[in-house]
């Protein structure tokens, strides 16, 4: 009888053994996601601790004017004041930021009257050399055709 016993004790052993190593390995990991994450703010880093991308450094013209890529800018906000653009005829210019982009609406409204009569049509802008007074050329933004 004790040679029948001691296969079963021995696969008994083994099998808690087995038990307690995965058990184990389950614990750990969720003790180990647990000590990941955190509910509580002082242990998360708030937005404004991260590193926050330079200001582009534009040019500046004679007239006080940046000029330089729209794709320097983080924000809109930071688009130089001509934009870099290549004309229709191929050559590289600078448009007026605030004729490219649209004002600031005060109603939907006056929004939807802006989009009519801007993609109604070709909308033509000139095309400038740095100082924003040479004209060098056009940049056309083609009629919606929606």
């Amino acid at each position: 009888m004790s040679i029948k016993t001691k296969p079963r004790r021995a696969a008994l052993v083994v099998l808690g053994a087995g038990a307690v190593i995965v058990g184990g390995a389950y614990g750990g990991v969720a003790l180990a996601e647990g000590t990941v994450a955190s509910d509580t703010v002082e242990d998360n880093i708030a937005a404004d601790q991260y590193p926050k991308p330079a200001n582009p450094d534009y040019a500046i013209n004679a007239k006080g004017l940046t000029y330089g890529t729209a794709a320097q800018a983080n924000v809109p906000d930071e688009e130089p004041d001509l934009i870099l653009v290549v004309s229709d005829a191929g050559a590289e210019g600078y448009v007026y930021t605030d004729e490219l982009n649209p004002p600031d609406f005060k109603s939907p409204q006056e929004a939807l009257a802006w989009q009519e009569e801007r993609y109604a049509s070709d909308f033509v802008l000139g095309v400038y050399e740095s100082d924003g007074a040479t004209k060098i050329g056009t940049f056309t933004i083609p009629k919606s055709e929606n």
